[in-house]
């Protein structure tokens, strides 16, 4: 007797990535979810990139991804059929397993990243930048470290880095944070800092959202 398909967690309205699989080192897609049918399909939106719909045949596979209410949830679909009217939209096949990570607090993911800091000054300027680096990282905070001495007790700072991401640019981002603690530990390239996020765009967030999450969901694989 065939098992019941399990329930997507996903609403109309949620954002959904796409990445071919093959993946082949094509750019993922966007789309956004119009609702599903369990054990039925996925309806989305059809995919555009530049402004242009991205023509897609019945039966492309792929992995898709959400990274939504503190949760990481992927699974494999192929394109069931592909619609144009009275829109384009997909039919995409409901997975038959789903792959989830669930997102307790902010967890943090190792990290080596290359970054710069610059610390406030008194007045409110900010001190020139100065070489550091990222040796884990939250969507809520990170764990800093640099030669340039840092005030704690919720000294400002306004940290620089790249996201490298899997077969896709790597993501600017820059975020003001606090220094909420200094470890007494130092190293030949300086001290380490507890640092706790206080300001990010939005285009930032989001990508510290992604690779936080895609992380994650590798090292829970």
């Amino acid at each position: 007797m065939a098992q019941p398909a399990e329930k997507i967690d996903l609403a109309p309205g949620d954002p959904l990535q796409l990445q071919f699989a093959p993946d082949e080192g094509r750019p993922r897609l966007q789309v956004q979810v119009i609702g599903l049918l369990t054990g039925g399909s996925v309806l989305v939106t059809a995919p555009t990139e530049h402004n242009s719909l991205v023509l897609l045949r019945d039966g492309q596979g792929f992995v898709a991804r959400s990274f939504l209410r503190k949760r990481v949830l992927a699974f494999p679909c192929r394109v069931l059929r592909s619609c144009m009217q009275p829109y384009a939209y997909l039919h995409l096949s409901y997975p038959e397993h789903l792959e989830k990570v669930v997102v307790r607090g902010a967890r943090r993911v190792a990290t080596s990243l290359a970054a710069s800091v610059r610390q406030e000054l008194t007045g409110g300027s900010w001190s020139e930048a100065a070489a550091a680096t990222l040796s884990d990282l939250s969507t809520s905070g990170a764990l800093l470290q640099t030669a340039l001495a840092l005030n704690s007790g919720q000294g400002r700072v306004r940290i620089g880095t790249s996201l490298p991401m899997e077969q896709m640019e790597e993501q600017t981002v820059a975020v003001d944070g606090v220094v909420t603690v200094a470890y007494a530990d130092t190293a030949a390239d300086g001290r380490r800092y507890g640092i706790r996020f206080t300001d990010i765009d939005a285009a930032s967030k989001l990508a510290l959202r992604a690779y936080v999450y895609e992380n994650l969901l590798g090292d829970d694989r």
